[in-house]
């Protein structure tokens, strides 16, 4: 799926984790020659497995937008899975892509998380347990 122009912002970004669940981010897609939103849901974990969330990526050749399509891929040894997000940055949402980091030795990793109410919510990014989210 490709799309001349970029995607609008999300119309949502929020999410609330639900334990034994992962938040497949809603998005918008290129039909009919019209961005149109499909929203968000929630989908059963799976065991050893995360979930990678879709994005759209500019192509660098075309210069068009091609959908990256979401996907469950195993969990790897000596690694944490860090989710992308969307992130309020001044007046506008951008996708902080996913990553996987190092594990550390006896540290445990917490997720990211919202915070707040309504249009004045704050993401927290993930961190380490002990150290001060970036």
């Amino acid at each position: 799926m490709c799309a001349a122009g970029a995607p609008p912002e999300p119309t949502e970004p929020f999410f609330v984790d639900k334990p034994g669940e992962v938040w497949v981010h809603g998005r918008w897609a290129w039909l009919n020659n019209q961005w149109q939103w499909r929203a968000g849901f929630y989908e059963k974990g799976r065991p050893r497995m995360v979930f990678v969330n879709g994005y759209w990526d500019r192509d660098a050749k075309s210069k068009q937008y091609v959908w990256v399509k979401e996907e469950w891929t195993p969990e790897r040894a000596g690694q944490v899975y860090v989710p992308g997000y969307w992130d309020k940055r001044g007046t506008a949402f951008v996708w902080i892509r996913d990553r996987w980091v190092p594990s550390k030795a006896g540290g445990k990793w917490v997720p990211g998380a919202w915070s707040g109410d309504g249009d004045t919510r704050t993401f927290v990014p993930g961190h380490w347990d002990g150290e001060t989210p970036k």
